[in-house]
């Protein structure tokens, strides 16, 4: 049995909040992003999607060629809704991260807190991995994967974790491409030793992962390729061109 762990306790009257990439125009997955926000609605707060929230989303989509469109409910105040470009850079990005350990007992939990105070502040070429026990979870902002021998693993839906929208388009393409994979914990003493790791994210899509706490991991990295190429694909991406030699 799982020894009981004391979670941080995010503020809930700071809500819950909810981002979705919009391609020209078009939410990507937009229903099953709302339908993860109002599952969390009901759990915590005990109320449903408010009315119009399907329609904020399209209305806000409007115009964004690559952008995305954030929405916050605050108890008593209904829907926040917040839009905007996002950053190229930031979109599939070209280059590796780095995961540096942070340790949460219990995870974060399933939802979307608005109040991240118990994350510590990361910049755009790094993430924090949360970690629990000997267990690693999720990053602050991204559900994570390994390859191990081949095969494609992510940390189970035990209640610790997100419930990514992202990571389940990719378990669901992983099938499609032929690629074993499954839902198991992770320990991190095993993700440090992975043929490679990336991390998933509804607006980032697919990040590989250089090293962990300085620890570097192999460069090569097939199957994180062959899914971003993929999820890419799902979202109405064109494909990246190679960049030009110097």
């Amino acid at each position: 049995m799982r020894p009981m762990t004391s979670r941080p306790q995010p503020d809930p009257s700071r809500g819950i909040f909810e981002t979705m990439l919009t391609v020209r125009g078009e939410p990507v997955a937009r229903d099953a992003h709302l339908s993860r926000l109002e599952a969390s609605l009901e759990a915590v707060y005990g109320v449903g999607l408010p009315a119009r929230t399907r329609q904020l989303v399209t209305e806000h989509a409007e115009g964004l060629e690559l952008g995305r469109v954030r929405l916050t409910f605050v108890p008593g105040g209904g829907v926040e809704v917040e839009r905007g470009e996002i950053e190229r850079a930031l979109h599939f990005p070209e280059g590796p991260i780095s995961l540096c350990v942070h340790r949460v007992a219990g995870g974060l939990g399933c939802h979307k807190w608005a109040d991240r105070s118990a994350l510590p502040a990361s910049p755009p070429s790094e993430a924090a991995l949360l970690v629990d026990g000997d267990d690693a979870l999720e990053a602050d902002r991204a559900n994570v994967f390994a390859v191990r021998k081949g095969a494609l693993f992510t940390p189970p839906l035990d209640g610790r974790i997100l419930p990514g929208v992202t990571r389940a388009a990719v378990l669901e393409l992983a099938g499609a491409e032929g690629i074993e994979a499954s839902e198991r914990t992770l320990t991190l003493a095993e993700l440090r030793e992975s043929e490679e790791v990336f991390l998933t994210n509804s607006i980032r899509g697919i990040e590989s992962v250089g090293s962990i706490d300085g620890a570097p991991l192999p460069a090569e990295k097939p199957l994180t390729h062959t899914l971003a190429g993929a999820l890419r694909g799902q979202w109405g991406l064109a494909k990246r061109e190679p960049a030009p030699a110097s």
